[in-house]
């Protein structure tokens, strides 16, 4: 059984409403969906999710690395995953989404050929995960209001993001009309890199005196400011978390030498499969919490990142939410997990890879 055919195709999908944070704002997520074929006709299914601010990419350059990955993966044996994987990361190192994207669709493949289901794959399952939902920059009524929504919907754990172009004063009104709306939420801030380090402690002083606590605080500054990083986290009470600092494994490596950070935000689109659970053992070993997080993926690509989490036991929190935010999407069935008041429940059955099918590949 071999590789026959690797394809990428664009994949826009709508917003259910507008996503604002300090480096962007979109109504849709512009993604990439991957299809890889075996001689024998199983199919495997990935996604990809690029955010040029992070890595680079963008459709047009996952494509282009899909279509340059394909040449030396197709005519490769189906059984040997691991020879696949190397041959992909040796040949796109520098783009982890359509990395993350067609190792996503190879494990699928693999997967499904041999009747394993990867939600255990990995390790053993925890089954649940509970996840926030992400409030995304809005004027403190329209962020109150979706909070609100959240805790109709049984959730209390809410990532807020910050960094409004008017300063973070206007940040601080928007947290405190969430509290107000909902005073029993759990909020993690996420500014996305927005604040110099000496704006990111007066920030978290201005939480301070509004008596507002929060959980964590992710990438107060820019991504390449390990000092700066180290700087809020030597001077805030919360964990400090990188996220944008931290897509590589090699880039976790320097955090954890310089100890600039408390926790890493692994995401597949930022690392890909391979390096995130490399990622995530250096975490491990070093002592550094854990959170996994997403771009905007379907349930695809959440799919992926839940069988991995819930496999590995590994994080201290889950940010597993952009199904949520994009409207639904008729082409794909979800038979991996349930999503029920933020709680996460595995459900899938062996054999089915991730658990998720797309309409046309059955074609």
């Amino acid at each position: 059984m071999i590789i026959s055919e690797v394809s990428a195709v664009a994949w826009t999908l709508p917003l259910i409403r507008t996503f604002a944070i300090a480096q962007r704002t979109t109504d849709v997520s512009k993604n990439v969906l991957i299809t890889v074929r075996a001689n024998d006709g199983f199919v495997g299914i990935g996604e990809c999710a690029p955010v040029q601010y992070v890595a680079g990419e963008n459709v047009d350059s996952v494509i282009a690395a899909i279509s340059e990955s394909q040449k030396h993966i197709v005519g490769l044996p189906m059984d040997d995953l691991n020879k696949l994987l190397l041959a992909t990361a040796n040949h796109i190192p520098h783009a982890p989404a359509a990395r993350a994207g067609i190792e996503m669709a190879l494990y699928d493949l693999w997967a499904r050929t041999a009747g394993i289901s990867l939600a255990t794959h990995f390790g053993p399952s925890r089954h649940i995960l509970n996840s926030d939902i992400t409030l995304s920059i809005a004027s403190p009524e329209q962020t109150a209001e979706r909070a609100e929504e959240a805790r109709d919907a049984g959730i209390r754990n809410m990532k807020v993001k910050v960094g409004a172009v008017s300063g973070f004063a206007e940040d601080v009104e928007r947290i405190v009309a969430v509290l107000n709306r909902v005073p029993d939420a759990k909020l993690k801030v996420d500014a996305n890199q927005a604040f110099s380090p000496e704006e990111a402690v007066s920030f978290m002083k201005a939480l301070e005196i509004n008596n507002i606590a929060i959980t964590l605080l992710e990438q107060p500054v820019d991504a390449f400011d390990v000092k700066g990083l180290k700087y809020v986290k030597d001077r805030v009470d919360v964990p400090v978390f990188a996220d944008e600092s931290a897509c590589t494994a090699a880039q976790v490596r320097t955090l954890i030498a310089e100890d600039a950070v408390d926790g890493i935000n692994v995401k597949l689109m930022k690392s890909g499969i391979t390096e995130a659970l490399e990622i995530i053992e250096l975490c491990q070993r070093h002592q550094k919490q854990l959170m996994f997080g997403c771009m905007l993926e379907s349930c695809l690509g959440i799919a992926a990142a839940v069988c991995i989490a819930a496999s590995t036991g590994a994080f201290d929190y889950i940010d597993l939410d952009s199904h949520l935010l994009l409207r639904p999407v008729p082409e794909l069935s979800n038979a991996c997990f349930v999503d029920n008041e933020g709680k996460i429940e595995i459900v899938q059955t062996p054999g089915d890879g991730w658990g998720i099918t797309y309409q046309q590949a059955r074609l």
